[in-house]
């Protein structure tokens, strides 16, 4: 979650150990925040083309617990 005074740190794009996360970036205002975290990697990469879909002024992107950014497409 972003710390005290709402900034998104490097640590926020590493999921929980064994976990995938879905962050969004608002394309109107470049804010960034967490979606959500998923056990499963298929499903969050779903999950992320879905929204992607639903949405398409946004970005976004899967992380691995590692930070590194999985292809969403």
């Amino acid at each position: 979650m972003p710390n005290a005074h709402g900034q998104i740190t490097e640590e926020d794009f590493k999921a929980l150990e064994g976990k995938f996360r879905i962050m969004k970036e608002s394309m109107s205002d470049g804010d960034l925040e967490i979606v959500a975290d998923f056990t499963r990697e298929p499903v969050a990469i779903k999950v992320a083309k879905f929204l992607q879909e639903d949405n398409e002024e946004d970005v976004f992107t899967v992380y691995d617990d590692e930070g590194k950014s999985i292809p969403v497409s």
